[in-house]
């Protein structure tokens, strides 16, 4: 439990369960495309309801999401991934949010 002074109740955040896969391709040696490759993922995430006295009733979630990205190499020792994860399904709360999104 976790408790802060001057609060009155108990509070238990939800359990959060999060899973992932992904695909990548070699497009193979042509031109710029040694360095570049494509990346395709699916993002699944499933968060509890928060529990205790001081809990909010809007609080869980169910998200699917599709992440298309691109990975490049920069050298031997060094790479950037960049993707954008779009929303396929989901049943979300007001306060469960996408990871990274308003402070989250």
């Amino acid at each position: 439990m976790f408790t802060r002074d001057g609060a009155t109740g108990s509070y238990r955040p939800g359990s959060e369960a999060d899973a992932g896969a992904g695909l990548t391709y070699d497009l193979g040696k042509a031109a710029v495309f040694d360095r570049i490759a494509p990346v395709l993922q699916l993002l699944g995430s499933w968060r509890v309801r928060d529990s205790g006295t001081a809990a909010s009733l809007n609080s869980g979630c169910r998200r699917l999401l599709i992440a298309p990205g691109v990975n490049v190499r920069i050298d031997n020792k060094a790479r950037i991934f960049l993707d954008a994860e779009v929303p396929v399904l989901q049943y979300v709360k007001p306060t469960c949010r996408p990871p990274g999104m308003w402070g989250s």
